[in-house]
């Protein structure tokens, strides 16, 4: 069973994907509940019972689960934070657990349609933006990921637009500022940029995530890849 990694920067809605992939939409109000509790910090997390014993509802941190696509295969996904302490150990994973393929989220710092943004929160957002940049190129590059495909999530919502650098940009601009374009031959035929509003997929059936599937499936029954027969 292919095994993939989602990775970002902090905050670009890695655990959103994974979670709305599995549970849909309907059991998202629960498990959004759940997030928020488990990311307060240690000393102010509750504790609660379980078989009259207490369990801590700390989040340690990454999550895995096993994701059906149907008619395109059965797949494990490790969600990793992005936090900076947490990208130094990014490179645990894939050199411990054969991973196939990598899906980076990326999220615009600037809400859509906000207006008279700061200089400085227009230059931390140029800055984190530039940051997936390099991540993107560095995985790319990883011995162990090689042969593996990217799908690179643009989170971002349809038709909205951000103002970037003091002027309006629309989501199309994000592409370019990642610099996929500039892919080298070698990388380009493995990765594939998808836009894509994460906190409005539906499950794992959702029409926008099974073009990305798809786009893995094509990667790794490719000789280049992995020749993988599916």
């Amino acid at each position: 069973m292919p095994q993939f990694l989602i990775l970002g920067l902090d905050g670009a809605g890695k655990t959103t994907l994974l979670y709305r992939l599995k549970l849909g939409s309907q059991a998202w109000p629960q498990i959004k509940g759940d997030m928020a509790a488990m990311r307060q910090p240690k000393a102010d997390v509750d504790k609660e019972k379980d078989n009259d014993q207490e369990v801590d509802k700390y989040d340690a941190g990454y999550h895995y689960e096993e994701l059906s696509f149907r008619n395109i295969f059965n797949c494990g996904m490790w969600d990793v934070p992005g936090t900076e302490p947490m990208r130094r150990v990014w490179r645990c994973f894939y050199h411990s657990i054969k991973i196939h393929g990598v899906v980076f989220v990326v999220k615009e710092d600037i809400n859509p349609g906000e207006n008279d943004v700061p200089p400085e929160r227009l230059e931390l957002a140029r800055q984190r933006i530039e940051l997936a940049r390099q991540y993107i190129s560095l995985l790319m590059n990883e011995d162990e990921l090689r042969l593996a495909p990217f799908a690179v999530i643009l989170n971002v919502e349809e038709g909205t637009k951000a103002k970037v650098g003091g002027k309006k940009a629309d989501e199309e601009e994000l592409f370019y500022r990642l610099g996929l374009h500039r892919a080298p031959e070698s990388c380009r035929w493995r990765l594939k940029a998808f836009k894509i509003n994460v906190l409005h997929l539906t499950g794992e059936s959702d029409k926008a995530f099974e073009e990305v599937m798809k786009h893995m499936k094509s990667c790794l029954s490719n000789p280049r890849s992995y020749g993988m027969n599916f």
